[in-house]
């Protein structure tokens, strides 16, 4: 049994780990869906979200030593999935996890079983929680609300869905999307 890899990606301020907070406490205590911890060379910093804050040699060495399965840069920072992943698809447990949108046209020949799911928001939504969550290492706020990155939005596995309204309206529909998809 294979589970499935459901990569939530989308501009800074989207919303995506206000999202995934939600589906952690939906799905809480159901064994097939896991939240995997992203590895940041960001210092630890309660207004970011939940990772592992690394040195960026120990990330190099990590990823050369294939301890990553996923990895990508922006905004000046390393990021990365462990290669725990693997196992836990392996198993059949279902993963939610952020990741950038600039490792998706990898993904298909890594991760056969995955679904996309795109949060997003207008660049005026966006620029205000970026700048409302005042972290220091947010860089630029124009140029994180305004950041282009293609998507293969062609993909009948790419869902999108805008957060401009409720966390928990966004959070029910992307609830709903996992539980629609991660069996088929």
């Amino acid at each position: 049994m294979s589970g499935k890899l459901i990569l939530v990606v989308g501009p800074s301020g989207a919303g995506k780990d206000s999202v995934i907070r939600y589906a952690m406490e939906k799905f809480k205590g159901d064994p097939q869906f896991s939240f995997p911890r992203r590895v940041i060379t960001r210092q630890a910093d309660v207004t970011a979200e939940d990772h592992d804050s690394i040195e960026v040699p120990v990330f190099l060495e990590l990823k050369s030593q294939g301890g990553l399965a996923l990895s990508w840069q922006a905004h000046d920072l390393h990021y990365g999935v462990p290669a725990q992943i693997n196992n836990d698809l392996a198993v059949g447990k279902h993963l939610i996890v952020n990741v950038s949108r600039t490792i998706l046209p990898d993904i298909p020949k890594l991760y056969p079983n995955y679904m996309v799911v795109e949060i997003t928001a207008s660049p005026e939504i966006l620029e205000a929680r970026i700048l409302e969550r005042g972290r220091a290492t947010d860089g630029n706020v124009f140029k994180r609300a305004t950041r282009k990155v293609s998507a293969p939005s062609l993909d009948p596995r790419h869902f999108v869905i805008r957060n401009e309204t409720s966390l928990r309206e966004a959070g029910e529909e992307f609830c709903a999307l996992v539980i629609t998809n991660a069996q088929s």
